[in-house]
């Protein structure tokens, strides 16, 4: 049985005019059919207003399909009876920390997932002081969260989430807001948390970010117009550009490159990559 299965999904939003009448509806889903195993590391890629956002939120049910169904480990979401576990299931992580901070102390705001599961307070205790240290922020733990940066934020909002133990995490174009430096911290703690056997489902438009992915999925108009592994979607180059994707400045440097006359397997996945292929020609 798969993690999370989505069978025929399709989301529409109901449209409105000026005057608050209905207007017709707006098509964010169109049938996608997907399935994420337990422990894997994927990535949901598309350009801004693809549908992946609303995608996301089905794996959570804080969205009900239109039409079709989702299931997370085998529980329909669209079931009132199956929410609780669902969402101690699958965790939600958003684009900006400033809106899953509820506390003016780091410690409490890790705690007050678990707290609202009532799990007993001395194992609250361990999981926060667990949590922390694995993001690497336990000298934080009695900070205000308004000292940190957007990228120890960020890492506070997943422990948060991690304190919940629940066997997936969902990033929403989590690193959107950070600097180069967060985005880098990030993507570093949510490889260690994969490793560590949680399930990663990384929404991005970042194309540089799902280098590391199992398997990515690419999304285009509310469709997945094409799923594989990191290598095998950035060899397709020209859809990923009509698609309005541009490939890292990795790969794009390997194909020009090639273009001109080089012998170099393409597509480069990274800078080591790239510079033992360049190494080999010599």
């Amino acid at each position: 049985m798969k993690l999370i299965k989505t069978q025929g999904l399709f989301h529409r939003f109901n449209k409105y005019d000026e005057n608050g009448d209905p207007a017709g509806q707006i098509a964010a889903l169109e049938g996608v059919d997907m399935e994420i195993g337990e422990g894997e590391f994927i990535a949901i890629l598309g350009h801004n207003g693809c549908g992946k956002s609303t995608l996301a939120k089905h794996f959570n049910a804080l969205l009900s399909p239109t039409q079709g169904a989702v299931y997370v480990e085998g529980k329909d979401t669209r079931e009132e009876e199956n929410l609780r576990q669902i969402r101690s299931t699958a965790g939600m992580v958003f684009q900006n920390p400033d809106n899953q901070m509820v506390s003016s102390v780091i410690e409490e705001d890790v705690a007050f997932g678990p707290e609202n599961l009532s799990v007993p307070t001395e194992e609250i205790e361990l999981r926060v002081t667990s949590c922390l240290e694995k993001l690497g922020m336990s000298a934080y733990r009695y900070h205000a969260p308004t000292k940190l940066s957007g990228g120890q934020k960020q890492r506070i909002a997943i422990a948060g989430v991690m304190a919940m133990e629940p066997k997936c995490i969902i990033l929403d174009e989590a690193t959107a807001m950070l600097d180069p430096a967060g985005r880098r911290d990030v993507l570093e703690a949510i490889r260690d948390l994969n490793r560590a056997g949680i399930t990663i489902i990384l929404i991005t438009h970042y194309m540089e970010e799902t280098v590391n992915a199992d398997k990515i999925f690419v999304m285009n108009d509310g469709k997945v117009i094409m799923s594989g592994t990191p290598r095998e979607i950035f060899a397709r180059r020209e859809e990923l550009e009509a698609a309005g994707l541009r490939l890292p400045d990795v790969t794009r440097l390997g194909y020009e490159l090639k273009e001109g006359g080089m012998d170099i397997s393409v597509p480069v996945l990274s800078e080591k990559e790239l510079i033992e292929a360049i190494v080999r020609t010599m």
